[in-house]
């Protein structure tokens, strides 16, 4: 790919404005080994010698950040590629602003001879059944067990695809509640408030305070003496 800059956003520690707003927010995922945050420190250490740009920011997740350096690179003109195993990133594709992501499937990973499949919005459409711009809403309506966001009871992710493929916007769906029958329409009337808040829940944040510039993130090669050991 021979990007001209990179930059790699992580998590931190401390709890996110999405923990203090819901405290089930992943609240359904195992501890953090001891000996994974051992190779997350030594991977940043890493990074900084080879002088890769490495950011976090308090109360955000690495994919909100994500979500600003992508802006800010494809407002100032560059194409943007994110590297990612994270479908929530799908939101974040677009044509016009030159965004895709480079996905981190299993199939990609295990075998050294396949490269990371790219994903434009056709690609997220077939992957998903539906555009970037309807992921949030999506996630909204069918929840995602990975995160613990509920979405609405007893709404699937086919019946998700299917309402956004008629209505196009959570907004929209709720519009035309009147067109929508049986246990659907029941189960949707029962969900509002929790469909609203898991979009909340999963909309990416696009002005995350981060202290570094575009060209900050510029390659510039390594100091070989940095990666020696002593």
């Amino acid at each position: 790919q021979k990007p001209r800059f990179l930059a790699i956003a992580f998590d931190r520690n401390e709890p996110t404005f999405r923990h203090e707003t819901d405290s089930n927010y992943k609240a359904n995922r195992k501890e953090t080994p001891e000996d994974f945050i051992v190779d997350i420190k030594n991977l940043q250490l890493l990074l900084s010698a080879l002088d890769i740009s490495v950011i976090t920011s308090p109360g955000y997740e690495a994919d909100d950040i994500i979500a600003t350096l992508s802006q800010q690179a494809s407002n100032s003109g560059y194409a943007v590629k994110i590297v990612s195993g994270d479908r929530d990133l799908f939101q974040l594709v677009d044509r016009q602003k030159n965004i895709t992501v480079l996905y981190l499937d299993n199939q990609a990973i295990k075998s050294s001879s396949s490269s990371y499949p790219e994903f434009d919005p056709e690609a997220v459409e077939e992957k998903l059944g539906i555009k970037p711009n309807q992921v949030v809403d999506y996630k909204a309506l069918c929840g995602d067990k990975s995160d613990n966001i509920p979405g609405v009871r007893g709404i699937g992710e086919k019946t998700a695809v299917k309402l956004l493929n008629e209505y196009k916007t959570l907004v929209g769906v709720y519009q035309n509640i009147g067109n929508i029958s049986g246990a659907v329409k029941k189960k949707l009337e029962e969900g509002k408030e929790d469909a609203e808040h898991s979009r909340y829940l999963a909309q990416l944040i696009f002005n995350v305070p981060i202290d570094i510039s575009i060209e900050e993130c510029k390659l510039q090669g390594f100091d070989l003496k940095n990666l020696t050991p002593v």
